[in-house]
Parts: C-alpha cells; sequence; structure tokens
C-alpha cells in the first residue's frame, strides 16, 4: 500500500484517538496502541513482534523510576511540607513579591520531588488560598506553577528534565542529548522565568497585596528522613555534572557516565524502601502516573509505525523545499505550541522530534528547531484544556471564577503562542544553544 495512504491512515487515526481521549474520557494508549499494530501488520506488512521493539522503553523506565523514588516523598507529606516552609520563608517580602513567591515555590518542590504535574496536587490549593487574600489575577496562579514547574522539573536532574532527554536519545547521539541537558540547565529556566515576568506585568501581578502566611509545623523524623534521601540523590545528579562542566576529567566523566537519573533513583528507591518512608506498594500503585505510561507507549508506538514508512523524511523534505530556512523554527514553535493546548510533551515530542533530526541530518542547523520544541510545547502546558492546566484551574474552589477563568486561561495560551513563535523566529531564538552544541 502507498506510504502517503498508511500515513494518512495513521494520522486521522492519531486525531481521533486524542478526540476520544478528551471526549470520551478513555486513556489514549487504547486506540493508538490498536491503531499502531492495525497499521502495521495489515496495511504495512510488518511483523507484529518488531512494532513491540519500537516501545519507548527508556521514557516508560523514566516515568516509572522517577515517580517511585519521588512518591514516598509524597506518600510521606514531605512534598507539602517542603512548600509550605519555602513559602513562609518569602514571607517578609512586600504585595509585588507574592506572585513570585508561588513560582520559587513550585520551582523548590517540582524539583525536589513533586515533578512537573505532580507538584501542582500540593501547591496550587495554597496558592488560590493566598491569591484570594492577595488578590492578583488567578492567572498569575496558573503562570506561577506552570512556569515554575518547568523550572524546577527541567532540570536534567529532576523528573521532567530526566524524561526530555530520554526523548532526545531516541532520536539523537548520547553526546547531542547531553549538551542539550546542559543547555537546558542553564537557558530553559531563564525562559521559563522570562515568559513568567512578561505576564507578571499583562496581568498586574505587581498590584498584589501581602499576605501573612502561618509558621509551618516541624517535618516529622519519617519527612526529615526522606528529605535527606532526595537532597543526597540530587547532589549525586547535580555535582557531577557541574564539575565535568567546569574541569573536565577521567574522574568527573566517570562519574557523570554512572550517577544518571535511572540509577539513582532506582537505588534510592530501594533505600527508601528500607528506611520505611511509606508503604511501597502504594506507592507503586498510586503515585505512579500508569495512565501516562500508557499514553507514553502508545503515542510513541504510532508514531513509529509512520517514522518506519517515511513520515519524517516526507515532513523533512517538504519543509526545506517548500519554505525559507528562517520560517522552520517558527512553524515548528507553533505546531508544538498549538499541539501541547490539549496533548502535551506525549505526542509533540515523538511527532516532531523525528522531523527535527531528519532535517538536521540535511544539514539545517537543529539548535532553533529544537528551542521550538521544547519551548512551545511546555509555555502551552498551562492550556485549561491539557491535564496541567485543567488541574490548577480544578484546585480553584470558586466555581463562578473556574468558570470565568476558563476562557481567559485560554486567551493567556494564546497570547503566549504568539510571543514563542515570534520569538523563535528572531535570529537570538537559540541564545546560548551554540555553546553546547
Amino acid at each position: 500500500m502507498s506510504p502517503y495512504v498508511i500515513l494518512s491512515v495513521m494520522l486521522v487515526g492519531l486525531v481521533i484517538s486524542l478526540w476520544a481521549g478528551m471526549k470520551k474520557d478513555i486513556n489514549v494508549g487504547l486506540p493508538t496502541f490498536a491503531l499502531a499494530f492495525l497499521g502495521f501488520v495489515f496495511l504495512y506488512g510488518g511483523k507484529s513482534s518488531n512494532l513491540i521493539k519500537s516501545l519507548p522503553v527508556t521514557v516508560m523506565y523514566t516515568l516509572i523510576a522517577t515517580s517511585i523514588f519521588f512518591g514516598f516523598a509524597a506518600e510521606n507529606g514531605t512534598i507539602e511540607k517542603l512548600a509550605e516552609r519555602v513559602m513562609y520563608a518569602l514571607r517578609g517580602f512586600g504585595g509585588w513579591f507574592v506572585p513570585f513567591s508561588c513560582l520559587i515555590v513550585s520551582i523548590v518542590v517540582s524539583g525536589l520531588g513533586g515533578g512537573l504535574f505532580g507538584h501542582l496536587a500540593f501547591v496550587c490549593p495554597i496558592y488560590w488560598q493566598i491569591r484570594k487574600k492577595s488578590e492578583f489575577s488567578g492567572l498569575l496562579v496558573v503562570a506561577a506553577a506552570a512556569c515554575g514547574g518547568n523550572i524546577g522539573a527541567g532540570f536534567s536532574w529532576a523528573e521532567f528534565g530526566a524524561l526530555r532527554n530520554s526523548f532526545v536519545v531516541n532520536f539523537f547521539s548520547p553526546e547531542v542529548a547531553e549538551r542539550i541537558s546542559n543547555w537546558g540547565n542553564i537557558i530553559y529556566p531563564l525562559a521559563f522565568f522570562g515568559m513568567f515576568v512578561i505576564l507578571y506585568f499583562i496581568y498586574g501581578g505587581y498590584k498584589a497585596k501581602k499576605v501573612v502566611v502561618d509558621k509551618p509545623t516541624p517535618m516529622n523524623e519519617l519527612q526529615k528522613k526522606n528529605m535527606t534521601l532526595i537532597l543526597i540523590v540530587s547532589a549525586l545528579l547535580i555535582i557531577p555534572g557541574l564539575l565535568n562542566m567546569i574541569a573536565p576529567n577521567d574522574v568527573t566523566r566517570w562519574l557523570t557516565s554512572r550517577f544518571d537519573i535511572y540509577t539513582l533513583t532506582s537505588i534510592g528507591a530501594v533505600v527508601a524502601w528500607i528506611m520505611k518512608l511509606g508503604d511501597t506498594n502504594n506507592v507503586i500503585r498510586k503515585k505512579v502516573p500508569w495512565d501516562m505510561v500508557y499514553m507514553v507507549a502508545g503515542v510513541n508506538v504510532v508514531m513509529a509505525v509512520c517514522s518506519e514508512v517515511g513520515l519524517a523524511q516526507m515532513m523533512a523534505s517538504l519543509l526545506s523545499n517548500s519554505m525559507p530556512l528562517w520560517l522552520i523554527s517558527g512553524i515548528m514553535a507553533l505546531a508544538s505550541c498549538v499541539i501541547s493546548y490539549f496533548a502535551g510533551f506525549a505526542v509533540v515530542y515523538p511527532l516532531l522530534l523525528p522531523i527535527i533530526a531528519a532535517l538536521g541530518a540535511g544539514g539545517i542547523n537543529i539548535g532553533p528547531m529544537l528551542v521550538a520544541c521544547f519551548s512551545g510545547c511546555n509555555f502551552t502546558s498551562m492550556s485549561p484544556f491539557s491535564s496541567g492546566g485543567a488541574l490548577c484551574l480544578s484546585s480553584c474552589d470558586d466555581p463562578a471564577m473556574r468558570k470565568r477563568q476558563l476562557t481567559t486561561q485560554f486567551i493567556m495560551v494564546l497570547v503566549i503562542t504568539v510571543i514563542d513563535t515570534v520569538w523563535c523566529l528572531l535570529p537570538c531564538a537559540d541564545f546560548g544553544f551554540h555553546f553546547f552544541m
């Protein structure tokens, strides 16, 4: 059968699967797995055993290992205590700083185990209560949680940073992935901080009133042990990498190659079990996002079929031959932003990264395209129709405000889309990327 027919069937089926996931409340992985096997076996003529080999094992294990390790902290209340303590520590600043306090709390909590989406359940209810007292825009609650979560969890040693890098390893060499990781530790956080500052002024965050925060109760012994374990694992991930950047040598290279997120979180989870920091079975059942693991696997298998048929090469040829090079990164940003309104990184990364890899193989600079893919997808993760944006909005205990903000939050995401697309069209969009690439 013609590759164009197979691709059309797969892409239309993917859109229908995403629609079913949103409208019928089913896991997108269910229809996408069926679609992938039907397309690969009956239309393409491949063997199902070959398709199983395309499962994104690295991505899936990253989701599972990090969720189990940090799940103990969520289970025993360490994450919630951490959020309260950081907010209390920032109480002395004026009202204008309150939205920034929320941003900092999200950075710390997501970076030390809360995760990009996982931390929202702990911090967003606190933010909405603070917003009531401080009287700043509810849109800044979402912006602080989303931008702060992306900064904290986006570091290479944190949950989402490790996940992003595992996606990159699937399409680029480990050396490129390492350089992208270094870039992501510096420029990526600055980009999200800059976006928050823009939204802060657009939505009048400087008009916020000062609030009084109650002193949090001390951590119990279990929580102190868990916090110590998280800090030790984080240090083992961060310090060797920093030393290798500053003064690379055989020792730092050895440590960096051994002390990765997969090894340390796996060992750390066993240590947490030995220390009895929580109910291990409960952590595995409830703290691992099995629905996301299944969804990521399903969408990736569909994209593996598309890649086998030649989607990346076709799109790369179309983009490189039909439009000027300076416009490609803007198209990537726009596509990444729009898809992320509803689907998120689980769809964006496996869809766009192979296309970027094919364009890079043709001699086009991958820097601006990767910036466009990563920034666009995560800037618009605060859409009210995405899992993160919806979770944050659902934490608001005022039904009338939730209804109003559903529209204004989507308008904010449209504004962000315009800002990001225009930025990615600028020659300086990949600022800092060449230092690492």
